[in-house]
Formats: structure tokens, sequence, C-alpha cells
């Protein structure tokens, strides 16, 4: 399977010195996401395979790492719309369940899942 676009924006996101992205690509990235989505949206809480090195790391830590790097920027107005954005996925994504035992080749959101008859 080829790696989606946004499995891509992740790895190219926290595997890059932000100075290297483009600020206004990434915020408008950044704002896209959706807490069930298919970056943030596993059950296990964690990002998907196809992020490179970052794989299976705890979308914690990507949230923590997002908020850290577009600091870097020094655009305090858009820094405050991310920092809200994340902070509302984060509190969405601590309300689910935790869904133990996904793998990291996993590619099931916790929305699809839902979607799934029983």
């Amino acid at each position: 399977d080829a790696d989606t676009k946004d499995q891509q924006r992740v790895r190219a996101w926290l595997g890059k010195h932000p100075s290297y992205l483009d600020k206004y690509a990434v915020k408008d990235w950044l704002l896209e996401l959706k807490s069930d989505g298919e970056i943030l949206g596993r059950g296990d809480k964690k990002l998907p395979k196809g992020c490179g090195g970052v794989s299976g790391h705890s979308l914690e830590s990507f949230f923590t790492k997002s908020l850290q790097r577009f600091a870097y920027h020094g655009d305090a107005e858009s820094t405050a719309e991310v920092e809200s954005h994340i902070k509302r996925l984060k509190e969405e994504v601590d309300e689910r369940p935790l869904v133990e035992g996904l793998g990291a080749s996993s590619r099931i959101s916790i929305k699809a899942s839902q979607d799934e008859p029983d």
C-alpha cells in the first residue's frame, strides 16, 4: 500500500526542521485534522503505519511535538489558532475508549470500526 498524503505529511512535519516547511501549508493541514480521521482516528490512539519513524507513537506525543514545532514560526495568532484546534482534538481523542491490540499496520480508524454492523 502506498502511504497516504496525510501519512507523508506527518513524516515531513515531524522529520524536518520547521524552517524547511511552509508555515501556512502546515497550519492549514493541522487545522483540517479530525479526531476520527485517518491519522488521529485509530482506536489504540497511536499514529498509523506509513508515518515513518513515528508510526506507532502516541497521539499525545504527536500533539505535544506539533505544538512545540509550530511555535517555532513565531506567529502568535496562528500559533493560538493551532493550539486551540489541537487542544480540542486532544480532548476528543482522550474521551474515546482505548482499543488495545491493534497492530502498527492496522489502518482501521475508530470511526470505521463504529460504522461496521454488529
